[in-house]
C-alpha cells in the first residue's frame, strides 16, 4: 500500500484519534491534523501486512463508543470497498468476542480496462455474491503538469460469453479511494483523487481541481461508451447505467453535469441504443415505432426513406424492449424519447387498424404533424394496374392537401424495393377513368 493510500484511510479514523499510526513494510509513520505524516517508531507487522494503530484519544468520544462505533462500521464494510484499492488483495478483520469477515480483490489487466472480481463476507451472512467489474482509467496532470494520479469509472459486469451485461449500480457515490457521501445520480461509479473535506465525508462542487477532475471523468465516459460495442457491452443495461435525468430533474449547480452531456452527446451519434435484429443506433438515427405493424412495414432502409433521411444516414427502430410500459425499461424510454424529440426529423405514429383516412401520421420534433402518410404496396414495379384511394383517402388528401402524402413501395422487402412519394395527390388528378365496373350502376336503355 502506499503511503498516499494510506493517508487516505487513515483519514476515515479521525474521528476517534487525533494521532492515527500507519505500519506497512519500511514505511511507519502517523497523521496529524488529517494530512500531515510524522515518523514514528516500528510496530511489528507479517510481510504484506499493513497495520493502523488507533489510540481512542478523542476529547469528546469515549474508548468505548469508539470501539463500538468501529465495530458496528467494520461489519458493514463490504468488499465494494477494496475495488479501487489496487495494492490491497484482501481483509481480514475480527471484533475480540464479536464478528468477522473476510473479502477478497483480484484484478486482471486488458489492453485499454482492468477486470475486478471481489468476494467474501462476513458472519452475519449479509454481504452480496461474487461480483465483476470492468475499470476504465485515465491519466491526469495537475495545475503544473505533473502527474496527479487518473480518474476512473466502474461498470457492475453481470453473465457470461454473449450474455454478459453491464448491471446498475445500486449505491454510486463518489470514490475518493473510498466511498463518499457524494451523490453522481449514475448507475457506475467514478473515483479519483478529489479534494475532500478534513472528515473526507464531502466533496466541495465548487473546487477548481474538482471541477478539472469531472471534466476529465466526462472525457473518460465519453471514450468508454465509444468502446463499449467492441466489448460486446452495449446494451440496455448500460444505457440504465447512465444518468437518466430530464431537463427538469436536474439538480442546480450539479457538480456532475459534464457527465451528463458528455453522455447525452456520445449518445446522439455513436451506435449504443438496441434497434432490432442485434443491430445498435445512435440517438440521431433512431425513432420509436408509435405502432408494433410500424417495424415489419418499414425495416430501416424503408424508414429512411419514409423521413426523407440523408443519403448516408440509415434511421432504425429502438428495440420494443425500451417501453413505457415495461416498469424496469421507463425510466429509459422517457430519457430517450425526451433526447429523440429534441434532434430534428419527422417520428411517425401508425394510426387504427379502422382508420380510414390514412395509415401514418408524421411529426416534427416540436410535435406537430408535418405529414399524413397513406401507404400502398405492390408486389411488382409499379405498373398501368395502379393503385387505389378509397373515398375516406381521396377525401382526407384534398381536405390536408400538401400535408397528405401518397407512398407506393413497389417490390416491398426487396433488394430493387423502391417507394414513390407523391405530395398532395388530389390536387394533381387531372381526370377521372370510370371503368367498366360503373357500367351496373347506369340506368337501363329505355326505348322511345
Amino acid at each position: 500500500m502506499t503511503s498516499a493510500n494510506s493517508a487516505s484511510v487513515s483519514n476515515q479514523f479521525t474521528t476517534y484519534t487525533k494521532r492515527p499510526e500507519v505500519h506497512s513494510g519500511d514505511e511507519h509513520f502517523a497523521i496529524e491534523h488529517y494530512v500531515h505524516p510524522r515518523p514514528v517508531a516500528a510496530r511489528p507487522t507479517e510481510d504484506g501486512q499493513t497495520l493502523f494503530y488507533i489510540p481512542f484519544d478523542h476529547d469528546e468520544i469515549p474508548a468505548e463508543q469508539a470501539y463500538a462505533e468501529i465495530a458496528s462500521k467494520l461489519s458493514k464494510l463490504g468488499f465494494r470497498t477494496l475495488l479501487f484499492l489496487n495494492q490491497i488483495e484482501s481483509v481480514d478483520w475480527t471484533v475480540s468476542d464479536g464478528p468477522s469477515g473476510s473479502y477478497g480483490r483480484q484484478g486482471t489487466y486488458h489492453t485499454d480496462y482492468r477486470e475486478v472480481a471481489l468476494w467474501g463476507g462476513n458472519e452475519t451472512g449479509k454481504d452480496s455474491p461474487r461480483q465483476r467489474w470492468f475499470i476504465f482509467s485515465r491519466s491526469v496532470k495537475s495545475p503544473k503538469g505533473d502527474p496527479a494520479g487518473q480518474v476512473e469509472i466502474a461498470f457492475r459486469i453481470t453473465g457470461d460469453g454473449s450474455r454478459r451485461s453491464v448491471a446498475k449500480a445500486e449505491d454510486s457515490s463518489l470514490v475518493v479511494f473510498f466511498p463518499t457521501e457524494k451523490k453522481t445520480e449514475c448507475g457506475f461509479l467514478m473515483q479519483g483523487p478529489y479534494k475532500t473535506t478534513p472528515s473526507r465525508d464531502n466533496v466541495p462542487h465548487d473546487n477548481k481541481w474538482n471541477a478539472h477532475l469531472v471534466s476529465e471523468t466526462a472525457k473518460l465516459v465519453a471514450d468508454t461508451l465509444r468502446r463499449m460495442p467492441d466489448l460486446k457491452l452495449a446494451s440496455i443495461g448500460l444505457l440504465q447505467a447512465m444518468p437518466l435525468l430530464l431537463e427538469h430533474e436536474i439538480p442546480d449547480a450539479w457538480m456532475f453535469r459534464p457527465v451528463y452531456d458528455a453522455v447525452v452527446e456520445t449518445l446522439k451519434t455513436c451506435p449504443l441504443i438496441p434497434a432490432g435484429d442485434d443491430r445498435l443506433v445512435s440517438a440521431d438515427c433512431a425513432r420509436f415505432a408509435r405502432g408494433k405493424g410500424l417495424v415489419e412495414l418499414l425495416p430501416p432502409k424503408q424508414l429512411s426513406l419514409l423521413l426523407d433521411a440523408e443519403e448516408d444516414v440509415t434511421l432504425d427502430w429502438v428495440s420494443p424492449e425500451i417501453s413505457e410500459a415495461r416498469s424496469e425499461t421507463s425510466d429509459l424510454f422517457h430519457f430517450l424519447r425526451h433526447e429523440l424529440e429534441k434532434q430534428a426529423g419527422r417520428h411517425p405514429t401508425e394510426m387504427d387498424h379502422f382508420h380510414e383516412g390514412y395509415d401514418i401520421e408524421s411529426q416534427n420534433a416540436a410535435g406537430e404533424i408535418e405529414r399524413y402518410i397513406e401507404v400502398k404496396s405492390i408486389s411488382a414495379t409499379w405498373g398501368q394496374s395502379g393503385v387505389t384511394l378509397s373515398q375516406p383517402q381521396f377525401k382526407a388528401a384534398q381536405d390536408l392537401k400538401d400535408r397528405y402524402w401518397l407512398y407506393v413501395v413497389a417490390n416491398p422487402g426487396t433488394p430493387s424495393q423502391v417507394i414513390h412519394r407523391i405530395q398532395n395527390p388530389a390536387l394533381l388528378v387531372k381526370s377521372f377513368v370510370y371503368d367498366h365496373g360503373w357500367q351496373a350502376l347506369a340506368e337501363a336503355n329505355v326505348s322511345t
